[in-house]
C-alpha cells in the first residue's frame, strides 16, 4: 500500500491520503509513518495510532515510540510501558524504555539500565547507561567504563572514552579528542576524525577540521568537503545543495537530478523535492509521480508494511 502524508500550512497540521486521493484521514497536530502496520498520530495532549484504512484505535497515550518487532513503548502518566498490536499493556512502568531491537528492548528503572526479552523479564546485569542491540552488540556503560555487550551477555572490553552502536559492520569510537571506526574483530580504521556518524547505504559522514565529508568503507575515498552537514544517506543517495541548488549524491559521489530548489530524502522508493512554489514527488529514476502540476504543501508517498 502506498500512502502520502500531507504536510499542511496555515494552520500547521498532518494527515494521510491514499494514491488516488479518494480516501483520507482526518487532522492532526503531529504524524509519523507506519510501522509494522500502525502510525503514530497526536491530536492535542493525546497520541494514538491510526490503522491501514486511516482509522484511529480506541486507546490514548501520553507519548509513544514506533512498533519495532510488534512491540510498542507508550507512556502512561510519568511511566513507560509497552503495547501489542491489540494494545494490551506490557512491563512493569519504567522512566525509559527503548525499541526492541534483536529480541530485546533497554528500559531504565530505579536508576538503573538493563535489558529485558519478550516476556518482559530482565535477562542482563546492571549498567549506568545502555543502547540497543545492532548487529549482535550493544554499547553499554559501566563503573565509567565503555563495554560492548553480545548477545550472551558477556561483556568485550574496549580501550575507548566513547563508543557507538555498530552499522554496516563498523562502529564509532573516540580515543582522545579524534574519532575513529572499529570492525566485528576490533580493528581500528580512518585517519582519526573530529567528528564521525554511523555507516549507511556503504558510506559514513564525517568532520575534518571545520568541514564534513563522506567516506567510503575503504577509508581512503571521500567527498567534497562542505561547512554545513549533510542529510544521511537513504536508499543509496543524499541531498545535498551546490550552490543555491539541491542535487542527489550516490556512494560515488556523483551529482544527480536537475537541481531543485529543495530536496528530501528517499524513503520506500520516493522522494520530496520543490520546484520553484510547488512540491513534487519524485522516484528513483527522478521522473515525478503523483500530481505533475504539484502540490501546495508538501507531500511525502511512503509504503505501510
Amino acid at each position: 500500500m502506498i500512502y502520502k502524508m500531507i504536510y499542511q500550512k496555515n494552520p500547521e497540521k498532518v494527515y494521510f491520503a491514499d494514491e488516488s486521493d479518494k480516501k483520507t484521514s482526518q487532522k492532526y497536530d503531529l504524524a509519523y509513518p507506519f510501522k509494522e502496520g500502525l502510525a503514530p498520530v497526536k491530536q492535542g495532549d493525546e497520541w494514538t495510532f491510526i490503522d491501514k484504512d486511516f482509522k484511529p484505535c480506541p486507546v490514548q497515550f501520553d507519548g509513544v515510540g514506533f512498533f519495532s518487532e510488534g512491540y510498542c513503548q507508550v507512556k502512561k502518566g510519568d511511566l513507560w510501558y509497552y503495547v501489542d498490536k491489540k494494545f494490551k499493556l506490557h512491563g512493569l512502568g519504567y522512566r525509559f524504555a527503548s525499541s526492541f531491537s534483536e529480541g530485546y528492548a533497554v528500559v531504565v528503572k530505579d536508576g538503573k539500565w538493563f535489558f529485558i526479552d519478550k516476556n518482559f523479564k530482565k535477562c542482563s546485569q546492571d549498567f549506568d547507561q545502555a543502547y540497543v542491540f545492532s548487529e549482535g552488540y550493544a554499547p553499554v556503560q559501566k563503573d565509567g567504563k565503555r563495554y560492548f555487550l553480545d548477545k550472551k551477555f558477556t561483556l568485550r572490553d574496549c580501550d575507548y572514552d566513547e563508543i557507538g552502536a555498530f552499522s554496516e559492520g563498523f562502529a564509532a569510537v573516540k580515543q582522545g579528542d579524534k574519532w575513529y571506526f572499529i570492525d566485528k574483530n576490533f580493528e581500528r580504521h580512518g585517519e582519526g576524525y573530529d567528528g564521525v556518524y554511523p555507516f549507511k547505504n556503504g558510506c559514513a559522514q564525517v568532520k575534518i577540521g571545520e568541514k564534513y565529508y563522506f567516506i567510503n568503507k575503504d577509508f581512503t575515498s571521500r567527498s567534497k568537503g562542505r561547512k554545513y552537514f549533510y542529510s544521511d544517506y537513504s536508499e543509496g543517495l543524499t541531498a545535498v545543495q551546490e550552490k543555491d541548488k539541491w542535487f542527489f549524491m550516490d556512494g560515488q559521489f556523483n551529482l544527480l537530478g536537475e537541481g531543485y530548489d529543495y530536496a528530501g530524502s528517499f524513503e520506500d522508493g520516493y522522494a520530496p523535492v520543490k520546484i520553484k512554489d510547488k512540491w513534487f514527488v519524485i522516484d528513483k529514476n527522478f521522473n515525478i509521480c503523483g500530481n505533475k502540476n504539484g502540490y501546495d504543501q508538501q507531500v511525502v508517498f511512503r509504503r505501510a508494511d
